[in-house]
């Protein structure tokens, strides 16, 4: 692979997406707290979040891209960093998608924040 680029395959990962529902159980909050927490921190320092919606949580209240397994446990999936201009000028070409992207996913965390988990993002 040319640029750095990294793929990890992971193990099949049987779950649900992050939804609102789950924020009931006292280890997914602790764990989305500290996720989103980390993400603020990638975010400061790289200019650019975690995609948590994923393309399954663009359109209702979810973050397709984390997934809670039967232990409750949180899993990351088919994540990437919100950006495209590492793609050159056609990466442009997807700067305002970028920032609407950007203003859903802080949405629906502020939602969850509201719903019960633990942290404000900014």
């Amino acid at each position: 692979m040319s640029g750095g680029a990294h793929v990890e395959i992971q193990k099949r990962i049987h779950g649900q997406a992050l939804s609102k529902k789950h924020l009931k159980n006292k280890k997914v909050k602790e764990q989305l707290s500290v996720m989103l927490e980390q993400n603020k921190i990638i975010e400061i320092e790289h200019a650019y979040p975690v995609d948590f919606i994923g393309g399954g949580g663009v359109f209702n209240l979810e973050f397709s891209n984390i997934l809670v397994d039967k232990n409750h446990k949180l899993n990351l999936v088919d994540a990437t960093l919100l950006e495209f201009k590492s793609l050159g000028w056609i990466g442009h070409l997807f700067s305002p998608l970028m920032w609407l992207a950007r203003k859903i996913q802080k949405r629906k965390i502020n939602a969850f924040i509201k719903a019960g988990a633990l942290i404000k993002i900014d």
